[in-house]
């Protein structure tokens, strides 16, 4: 039988310390405005929000908050391969307004590139959000925010939880400054938030072993499972997205995400659904709640195996679920930087209970069976091809 392996959880662990460097030493609000003229942020007109896999899903988490502390309605979150060849850039407009956030940790992916090319040809103002100053988008972009001093991960299960916090505290951060200099919020107001990303992070250590053990153990009476879907509705897209994302890396298993109300067209007809497992993050005060709890409700009575992570009291679900009940916070869109934390536990223990490795793999990172082929999916050397 599978021991529980604590390798996952004691990384978490040093995840809000993670945070707080960002927060309080990397990029201050003072370290922002060198970088980031006040000028560029007042004068948008529109924000696109862009990356590929985890980065893709950071910007997904944060395309609500940049509406919101830039009062604007018009905030997107599209794929790279959108942005650097099908997306509409009207040549009427100046778009030096259009602020283009490309993430990328290491910045070298070919469709990542393009699309930071494309939009810097295009006159956007362009932001490359990596782990390299050095790499491919932040040579093209004209802003760069590059993680700073020594990191703290190595590749292996949590790597991509580390890089992804760390895109989510970024672009906290550069949402915050824009706040301040478009008169949306104070300066006081900035470094109460500040503080508040930094306390909820550090909420999550007292519980981090809690969460770890019961995760462990729904892995167990999950052991015969054959596929996930994940949901989440707002902000809750974003520990959907991760959490199906980190099933396929970590367990190879068939996986899907989805909202709350999509579910019900779509995931509600799926076969062997006894044999299924079904993940919801459902936060507290978040607009969609009442709909995800009804969602709730029909995957009980289609005999699904049901997790639920939340801030909210397990009274509010319906008998059978399994809730995950984690540590609150006064910002609702602050909630993708930990809400998707269980999802990952979850997906590490079943792939240890199956004896799987990094990204499904038979031994150390990057090896295995989908390695073995040298450039199989060309992420890095797929051919940049500029679109006017």
């Amino acid at each position: 039988m599978y021991q529980r392996d604590l390798a996952e959880v004691k990384d978490f662990i040093r995840l809000p310390a993670f945070v707080k460097k960002i927060v309080e030493e990397d990029y201050t609000y003072e370290k922002l405005a060198q970088l980031i003229p006040a000028e560029v942020m007042k004068n948008a007109r529109r924000v696109i929000l862009t990356g590929n896999g985890d980065s893709y899903c950071a910007s997904l988490a944060l395309r609500i908050f940049f509406e919101k502390m830039l009062h604007m309605s018009d905030v997107v979150a599209e794929r790279c391969i959108d942005v650097g060849r099908h997306f509409y850039f009207n040549s009427d407009e100046d778009l030096s307004q259009t602020l283009v956030f490309v993430t990328s940790a290491s910045g070298t992916g070919a469709r990542v590139a393009e699309a930071m090319r494309r939009c810097s040809k295009k006159g956007c103002s362009t932001f490359a959000v990596t782990a390299s100053a050095d790499s491919l988008i932040a040579k093209d972009a004209k802003f760069v925010l590059a993680e700073t001093g020594e990191k703290v991960y190595d590749y292996h299960y949590s790597t991509q939880s580390f890089t992804y916090v760390n895109a989510m505290v970024n672009l906290y951060l550069v949402a915050l400054y824009g706040g301040v200099v478009r008169g949306v919020i104070t300066p006081e107001r900035e470094r109460e938030l500040r503080t508040e990303l930094v306390r909820y992070a550090e909420s999550f250590v007292p519980v981090l072993d809690d969460i770890d053990t019961q995760m462990y153990e729904l892995a167990l009476s999950w052991a015969d499972t054959i596929g996930y879907d994940f949901v989440g509705t707002g902000v809750d897209i974003a520990a959907a997205y991760f959490g199906a994302a980190k099933f396929f890396e970590y367990a190879g298993s068939i996986n899907m995400y989805s909202d709350s109300e999509d579910w019900n067209h779509i995931n509600f007809f799926m076969r062997d659904r006894a044999l299924l497992g079904t993940c919801v993050a459902a936060s507290k005060g978040n607009e969609s709640l009442s709909r995800t709890i009804e969602t709730i409700g029909g995957m009980v009575k289609s005999d699904r195996r049901v997790l639920v992570v939340t801030e909210c009291a397990p009274d509010q679900f319906p008998a059978g679920v399994t809730v995950c009940q984690l540590p609150d916070t006064t910002v609702l869109e602050f909630k993708p930087l930990m809400n998707f934390i269980p999802f990952t536990l979850l997906g590490f223990h079943i792939a240890r209970m199956r004896d799987l490795g990094f990204f499904v793999s038979d031994g150390g990172y990057g090896t295995g069976p989908l390695f073995a082929e040298e450039d199989m999916n060309k992420i890095k050397t797929s051919e940049i091809v500029y679109i006017d």
